[in-house]
């Protein structure tokens, strides 16, 4: 299954609730031709950060070719860390060599990695 379908499968609704986040300017969706995201400006305690609310890629490397690019517009509003929560655990082995760290798991029980920026 590709990604996206992937996506879309694994959260029912999430679509939805991304186009109405967009429209109303609360997240932003950055397309590739092999690759996507949406980031969600959070502030939390006075600090402002971005969530990476879904991503998706045809590309085996997708989040390590395009993290530059994602710490960038990050930084460009201010940002100070990145944050994505998965139930996948593939991602668990890379996330340190891209200087991921692994913080407290959701109620829901994904996993949470967070970047300081």
């Amino acid at each position: 299954m590709p990604p996206l379908e992937r996506l879309k499968a694994d959260h029912p609704g999430l679509m939805l609730e991304i186009q109405d986040a967009c429209l109303n300017q609360q997240a932003f969706l950055f397309v590739r031709p092999d690759a996507g995201w949406v980031l969600k400006p959070l502030v939390e305690n006075g600090v402002v950060g971005v969530l990476v609310w879904a991503a998706w890629s045809e590309r085996r490397d997708g989040l390590s070719r395009y993290q530059p690019e994602i710490e960038q517009l990050t930084r460009q509003i201010g940002g100070r860390w990145l944050r994505f929560h998965t139930r996948r655990r593939g991602f668990l082995r890379m996330a340190p060599r891209l200087g991921w760290r692994r913080v407290a798991d959701s109620a829901d029980g994904s996993i949470t990695f967070q970047l300081t920026l």
